[in-house]
Formats: C-alpha cells, sequence, structure tokens
C-alpha cells in the first residue's frame, strides 16, 4: 500500500514535468575558491527573480542577471561552477 500511495503522489505531482525543458543559460564562475557562499535555503532547481540576491563573493553580492531555475553543483565546493541559472523553454 505504501509504494502505491508513493507512486499516485509522483505521477500526480509530476503529471505535466514532460511538457517542461529547462537550458542554462547562465553559469557563475568562482574567481577564488574558499570566498563564494550561496546564502541558505536554496534548493536545485528553485525559481529564483531578476535581480534576487544569490550568494556572496569575497564578500560582494552575487544577484541574479535574469530570472529562472537555479542550479546548483554537486562539488560546489570543489570546483570553480558556483552556480547555473536555467530558464524553462516550451
Amino acid at each position: 500500500e505504501l509504494i502505491q500511495r508513493a507512486d499516485a503522489f509522483l505521477r500526480q505531482h509530476t503529471a505535466d514535468a514532460h511538457k517542461i525543458f529547462t537550458r542554462i543559460k547562465y553559469r557563475y564562475h568562482i574567481e577564488h575558491q574558499g570566498f563564494f557562499e550561496m546564502r541558505p535555503g536554496y534548493q536545485n532547481l528553485q525559481p529564483i527573480a531578476s535581480s534576487e540576491l544569490l550568494a556572496r563573493d569575497s564578500g560582494d553580492e552575487v544577484i541574479a542577471p535574469f530570472a529562472g531555475r537555479v542550479v546548483l553543483p554537486c562539488y560546489q565546493k570543489q570546483g570553480n561552477d558556483g552556480f547555473f541559472i536555467a530558464v524553462d523553454e516550451a
């Protein structure tokens, strides 16, 4: 029964997912590792607004240049990818 309920929940909440096509349009490059920090609470593919404060890099504010979805790299603390911004396309 638990599996059937979980399956029904997923089907209900992802019914339109096949209609969404998301494309990466922006990459924030970290210049100096150890000085970049995302604001807390962001989740992968979370919608963001244009001019939203997303992070700090060496004390400077990092602002979203346009609205979209924030994509967080798995190894953010190890590489030079701070975050990406994706936009939904039909």
